[in-house]
């Protein structure tokens, strides 16, 4: 499956990399979140973190878009996690348009006080919705369902190494306030799990506040 999704992505991005005018936009700004970490579905530790995410959404003229995300966050846990997707806009109606893609995604997460590394890859795929329902607000609501190798290792005695599949669905947010053509401010909030078929896993939730640059 990441495979076939890595190599969706390599053609898109060279079938269409002779396009020089695109347009869209880069959000970015400070996050709180919380993240449970599951063994059999109970929560056995929480986890409060603080830090940047940073995305952004390019769009070509022909109407394939990429997406990139980059996210740091700190505290409790330190976690690093970056993906890229592409897929295609699609305006449906006056002011509300979809946007299904496919994409690869990369993590790594240290639980500071349990000396625990855990660090997962793998695809997914989902679709953003968005709607303009005033000149200044832009409402966007996303959905994702990913796959993952996850490598997990606690510093113990004997080193102990775990390898899982997990996967789960993520939900979006968007609430954008349009403050002229190039600048914008906005408020995100995403909840995600991911687990495997024993419910070991975790279960993720925050909120970002940011600045919004449109090119």
């Amino acid at each position: 499956m990441r495979k076939v999704i890595a190599a969706f992505l390599f053609t898109l991005v060279a079938v269409n990399c002779m396009y020089a005018d695109v347009h869209g936009k880069i959000d970015a700004g400070p996050l709180l979140m919380r993240v449970d970490v599951l063994k059999a579905g109970n929560v056995v530790k929480k986890l409060e973190m603080r830090g940047v995410r940073a995305n952004g959404t390019i769009v070509l003229p022909n109407g394939l878009c990429l997406k990139p995300d980059f996210m740091y966050a700190y505290h409790d846990a330190i976690m690093f996690s970056g993906s890229l997707a592409a897929g295609f806009y699609y305006p449906i109606m006056k002011n509300v348009s979809i946007a299904p893609f496919a994409g690869v995604a990369a993590s790594s997460m240290r639980i500071v006080d349990a000396k625990r590394w855990s660090n997962s890859r793998g695809p997914y795929v989902g679709i953003d919705c968005t709607w303009k329902p005033h000149n200044k607000v832009l409402l966007s609501l996303g959905y994702q369902y990913g796959w993952s190798r996850t490598y997990t290792k606690v510093l113990t005695s004997d080193s102990t190494a775990l390898k899982a599949h997990v996967q789960g669905p993520s939900y979006t947010g968007i609430v954008d306030y349009i403050i002229n053509d190039t600048w914008g401010a906005t408020f995100a909030a995403a909840y995600n799990i991911s687990k495997t078929k024993e419910k070991y896993g975790t279960r993720g939730k925050g909120g970002r506040l940011g600045i919004c640059y449109k090119f």
